[in-house]
């Protein structure tokens, strides 16, 4: 054998041995790759939290007769069980009491204060991972100095140094809106009123959910604006600066969804109505807040409008908002749009992980005429390009809760996250890259709790 026919031969073998590395790397990442369900709340729960040791805490609700009260649990990652964390800890209020609305994580995240769903006298409450130490700390509303919250709590911020909530009264009365502090640092922590905000909001506009700790690097904090009755497309966001120094002064704007951030602006408009924006807000490591408007439309029949959800991102060191692209057509990009599907909202939270991308998903139910089922959708803040997760991920979970290989083509059992079911809450966490807990909705089914490792 000459030398030119032996280094031919060593250089296919050195390809057909790349070939197999690649082979068994590419068996072992599907190997690995899971998806289950590890529990349920007997009522879905909005809000889930994910610790540094990809320990999950979620609420349940037992189904018991008489007074029902809230509980709080953990799934423990390592053993693989559910436990106890706090018994009854407060009342469900005969519906009004779902778990939390909200969650505000320290910097650090083992601690992070939970504020309980109840309108009238949401609770406040501290939950030290480290030690799963749950410590009542005040409570928010009319008996405590908040105004008057009307239907539920969901927004409340934590500052950076961890030593203050911002809370914002969510209601429609006139002169019931306003900003609030909560000094955690005293003994007995209650709500001082810092800003009136009624003339900025408006009698027709009402507060929407918040994100977990949406802040910029210049010391605001943005909470959804929205108006239910008055008009479709008049979706804002409150910015509310928070002084740093004495001399400094707390403001508020309203950033409109248009090309200035203006009101007298030309409308970004994705071709479908702004109708809600729920919690579907969410800020990314370099400062820019982001944003899921849906137009909350559930079809009846093949021929109504169909759901569709819009991503805008607002810099607010340009001042400058823009449409990044909507959900249909990102998933028609892909080839991962079915012709009746409704994807009419967005209910998670937007969570920047590890990788840098911002992870949230979508939701559907009953009464709408086709349910596929929930897709996971990411936006790479390098380049603000929104992707469809769930065409490319290795697994599907079904409605029985089995599981499939994904599919290239689209169907109620492939390029979905799970079948059938809508996502409610998502929790993830920087300190575990590789692991995703959701929380499924479905009409008059319990919340189904899965943890997907990838």
């Amino acid at each position: 054998m000459d030398v030119s026919t032996k280094l031919l031969t060593l250089f296919f073998i050195a390809i057909i041995c790349l070939f197999c590395a690649a082979c068994v790397e590419k068996g072992a990442e599907e190997v690995s790759c899971t998806i289950e369900r590890i529990g349920q709340s007997e009522e879905a729960s909005y809000v889930v939290y994910t610790a540094n040791n990809g320990d999950l805490y979620f609420v349940d609700i037992p189904d018991e007769e008489g007074e029902r009260y809230l509980d709080l649990l953990k799934y423990n990652h390592d053993n693989g069980d559910i436990q106890t964390v706090k018994d009854n800890f407060t009342s469900y209020r005969d519906g009004s009491n779902e778990g939390f609305g909200m969650i505000a994580p320290t910097a650090d995240g083992n601690e992070v204060y939970c504020v309980t769903t109840y309108g009238a006298d949401a609770e406040i409450w501290k939950l030290t991972c480290s030690n799963d130490n749950f410590e009542y700390i005040t409570s928010i509303g009319s008996g405590n100095n908040c105004g008057s919250n009307w239907w539920k709590v969901f927004n409340i911020s934590l500052n950076s140094s961890g030593d203050t909530l911002y809370f914002v009264s969510i209601n429609n009365d006139w002169d019931q809106k306003r900003v609030f502090m909560i000094d955690l640092n005293k003994s007995s922590p209650a709500c001082i009123e810092v800003l009136n905000i009624n003339e900025t909001i408006g009698p027709e506009r009402n507060l929407c959910f918040g994100g977990i700790n949406v802040w910029d690097k210049y010391n605001n904090f943005y909470v959804p604006v929205w108006s239910y009755d008055f008009d479709d497309n008049d979706l804002a966001l409150l910015k509310v600066h928070v002084p740093v120094n004495v001399s400094d002064s707390y403001w508020a704007e309203l950033i409109h969804f248009t090309d200035n951030g203006q009101e007298n602006g030309n409308p970004l408009l994705s071709g479908f109505r702004h109708h809600s924006c729920w919690s579907a807000i969410g800020a990314a490591s370099n400062g820019c807040i982001y944003m899921a408007a849906s137009n909350h439309f559930q079809p009846l029949d093949s021929g109504d409008i169909h759901g569709n959800v819009a991503i805008y991102k607002y810099d607010p060191e340009s001042a400058v908002i823009v449409l990044l692209g909507d959900l249909k057509t990102t998933s028609t990009s892909v080839d991962n749009w079915m012709s009746d599907e409704s994807q009419h909202k967005v209910h998670t939270f937007l969570l920047e992980h590890a990788d840098g991308r911002i992870y949230f998903a979508s939701d559907d139910y009953e009464p709408s005429y086709f349910l596929r089922g929930a897709h996971v959708y990411t936006i790479d803040t390098a380049n603000d390009r929104i992707s469809d997760y769930s065409k490319t991920q290795p697994l599907v979970l079904l409605r029985d809760f089995s599981v499939k290989e994904n599919e290239s083509i689209p169907s109620s059992t492939s390029g979905v996250f799970v079948e059938y079911y809508g996502i409610k809450g998502l929790g993830l966490n920087r300190n575990m890259p590789n692991l995703l807990y959701v929380m499924l909705y479905a009409s008059n089914e319990p919340g189904h709790i899965i943890k997907y490792t990838f």
